[in-house]
């Protein structure tokens, strides 16, 4: 089973978000939370998909360079690797 860190991220959130991108961001996380929630354990990669997938979550349990520079949960957004 993956154990998740509490230190996510040390990165400070913004000062001002907006209303539209509060609502989204809470309904995005919630969907990750039940997602997470039901699975037994997170699929554990140690390798790039070949063809990634826009707004798909991955955990990858190494380093992969040049993209995958820690690790943890990375989403795949407008063709960038973006760790979460």
């Amino acid at each position: 089973m993956v154990e998740l860190s509490r230190n996510i991220s040390s990165e400070q959130p913004p000062a001002t978000v907006d209303d539209e991108l509060s609502s989204y961001l809470v309904r995005m996380f919630e969907q990750v939370a039940i997602a997470l929630s039901q699975s037994a354990q997170v699929p554990i990669s140690n390798t790039l998909p070949d063809k990634p997938t826009d707004g798909k979550i991955y955990y990858f349990g190494q380093t992969i360079a040049p993209d995958i520079i820690s690790v943890g949960f990375w989403g795949f957004e407008n063709g960038v690797w973006v760790k979460l």
